[in-house]
């Protein structure tokens, strides 16, 4: 049954926005639609025409392709393009089937498109907000990076300002000796006193221990100010590193009648760390702690102000090869309630004042711990007062094994 052109008109239009019959040659032989803007011309003027002779070159070239395609291999070939119509510029989803014999028995194609101009528009408009959100949630993370930056830096600063202050008391005390070996001596020889040779060697030698100290402790902070940052680890005692921060606060504490105990249970266990990062946390807890007590002895005169520093060696019962070394400073100050920790380790979370530091402490060492492949954790009461946890993998023979093996994987 042959149909009449109403008959296929119908048809036609109902399954797409424009058909078009196609001779092999890429001649118009029928076109099919209701709306004339989606055609490059009017129908008359498009009506036994070739491509070559009413489109652009390339859009000429691209439609006899995908013709001789379909006709050639005999089934349909999909066909996606962009045209400036009558209209404007329109955006198909397109179809080329063969039709084996059309009215002369020629070789030819129809052409089923669909206009998605709307849905590309849509789509080119969720693509640009969607950048646009990318680039602000980009420009948004680069300025808290740069507060993190800032903050981190002001932080540091009131470390370093606090263990100034606490140098300041260190080095006080080999002051006083020297001064003391030196007026002995001197008053020695002023009064005519005899001093004999063993004594005067004693004395000077005394003299040397206590620049010696005091050397060392600048150079201490000379380092930890200069390489806190790098990420250099090295095999360490853990309790080394721990002893050297408590010098650094010692004076400090005990100056606000803080009763600083150290109780090492294992001084030989060694771990891999930057020795500096590692202090830097220690000094960072040790600080809120002090702050913890201050803040507590505020309301409660009578309580305790005690920190607690233990060095460990913790083997696990579940895990044969869990073999760690840990590090717990407990404090027995204001404490955090639940809400308070679930939030410590969050970037400017702070329970101080604005003048006790950006809160950013505890997010820090959280991250050095990691960088460091350790842990932290956070054990806290209201009221009773808080325990920081640093745990560490054990270094021996078996972790630098296995530490050369995920080195020589990465690489």
């Amino acid at each position: 049954m042959r149909l009449s052109q109403k008959q296929l008109y119908e048809i036609l239009n109902h399954v797409a926005d424009l058909a078009l019959v196609i001779d092999q040659n890429g001649r118009y032989l029928e076109i099919f639609t209701s709306r004339e803007d989606l055609l490059y011309r009017p129908a008359s003027e498009l009506i036994g025409k070739e491509f070559d002779e009413v489109l652009p070159e390339d859009k000429a070239t691209q439609f006899k392709a995908v013709v001789r395609e379909a006709i050639e291999q005999n089934r349909p070939i999909s066909l996606d393009y962009e045209l400036q119509t009558l209209g404007a510029m329109h955006w198909f989803c397109g179809t080329v089937c063969p039709l084996p014999s059309w009215q002369d028995g020629r070789p030819a194609v129809v052409l089923f498109a669909l206009d998605i101009t709307e849905r590309k528009n849509r789509e080119a408009r969720y693509t640009l907000e969607n950048e646009r959100m990318k680039q602000a949630q980009r420009e948004a993370e680069k300025a808290l990076r740069e507060q993190e930056i800032l903050a981190m830096r002001s932080d540091r600063l009131r470390s370093m300002g606090e263990m100034a202050a606490c140098m300041a008391h260190e080095l006080n005390q080999p002051l006083s000796g020297i001064r003391g070996f030196a007026e002995n001596v001197l008053i020695s020889v002023q009064n005519g006193w005899e001093v004999t040779h063993e004594e005067l060697i004693h004395k000077m030698n005394r003299i040397i221990q206590q620049t010696e100290r005091m050397s060392n402790l600048i150079n201490h902070v000379h380092d930890f100010s200069s390489d806190a940052e790098r990420p250099v680890s090295m095999i360490v005692k853990a309790s080394e590193v721990v002893k050297m921060a408590l010098t650094m606060v010692s004076a400090r504490f005990r100056a606000h009648s803080i009763d600083l105990k150290a109780f090492y249970q294992d001084e030989e266990s060694v771990i891999r760390a930057n020795p500096y990062s590692l202090e830097e946390v220690l000094l960072n807890i040790l600080s809120n702690a002090y702050d913890a007590l201050q803040e507590k002895a505020k309301t409660d005169y009578g309580s305790s102000k005690i920190v607690e520093v233990v060095v460990k060696r913790q083997l696990s019962d579940n895990d044969e090869d869990a073999d760690n070394v840990v590090i717990e400073v407990r404090d027995t100050g204001v404490g955090m309630a639940p809400e308070q920790l679930q939030r410590a380790f969050e970037p400017f979370f702070t329970t101080k004042g604005p003048d006790r530091g950006a809160g950013l402490g505890l997010a820090v060492a959280k991250r050095t711990m990691d960088s460091l492949s350790g842990r932290l954790e956070l054990l806290s009461k209201i009221g009773e007062g808080t325990t920081a946890r640093l745990t560490f993998p054990r270094f021996s023979s078996t972790t630098q094994h296995n530490h050369d093996a995920d080195s020589a994987e990465e690489s």
